[in-house]
């Protein structure tokens, strides 16, 4: 297993560092993988978690049949 970082630490080593509650958010959101682990009140990450920046969420139902909308033209 590889070493844990608190949350301060980890956020150090990214090269744009983000505000406490951004960071938060991001992983409530799923953006940060491999998933942090909370143990009691303190977020722990692994060394090679990574913030990833989706730019597009797609739906439940794209998720599922694997298909998009299709665009009226």
């Amino acid at each position: 297993m590889q070493k844990l970082l608190k949350l301060k630490e980890w956020n150090e080593q990214q090269p744009v560092k983000r505000c406490y509650g951004y960071i938060l958010k991001a992983i409530k959101r799923g953006d940060i993988f491999p998933p942090p682990i909370k143990f009691g009140k303190e977020w722990c990450f692994e060394e090679k978690a990574t913030y990833r920046m989706l730019t597009k969420r797609t739906s439940l139902m794209e998720r599922i049949n694997g298909e998009t909308k299709k665009q009226r033209q």
